[in-house]
């Protein structure tokens, strides 16, 4: 399912018009998607950090595209959240694009690293690959997943 709920810096709507107008549809759709026996991945862009206690008690099962730039705090989301809530993250594309290949390694590696306490999480991108990202820090995308998935990264 995917609605984007919030902006760079904060939510789109206030969070009381969100909580009253927003939340109990999302709630339903959470619902119909586990009584037909599936789980729920919401892609919601921006500043989550507000929503995600509203996604766990409406049984929202993955949050995709946790975006750092957008001033969200995965540890600290991780640490609350983690063990009821996975999140889809790691591959922070649009801030990737201005790191060094080796400063992006190492940024999936820590993600990967604090994703694995709760096995809640799925590494993955933050946005979607742009024609604006070098050409190394392409490879080295690829690479480091590739050695995480061989087990060379722990």
């Amino acid at each position: 399912m995917q609605d984007d709920y919030g902006a760079a810096g904060g939510p789109l709507i206030s969070m009381a018009m969100w909580e009253a107008f927003t939340y109990p549809h999302l709630k339903r759709m959470v619902e119909a998607v586990h009584d037909a026996g599936a789980l729920l991945m919401l892609h919601s862009c921006g500043h989550q950090m507000p929503f995600l206690p509203y996604y766990v008690e409406a049984g929202v099962d993955i949050l995709q595209s946790f975006q750092p730039k957008a001033d969200n705090d995965f540890a600290l989301a991780y640490e609350r959240y983690g063990d009821r809530l996975a999140f889809a993250t790691g591959i922070d594309i649009q801030r990737g694009e201005s790191m060094s290949p080796q400063e992006l390694r190492e940024e999936i590696s820590r993600y990967d690293h604090q994703g694995r306490r709760h096995g809640r999480f799925i590494l993955a991108t933050t946005h979607m690959m742009q024609c604006t990202m070098p050409a190394e820090n392409v490879r080295a995308i690829f690479e480091t997943v590739h050695e995480i998935h061989e087990g060379v990264h722990g």
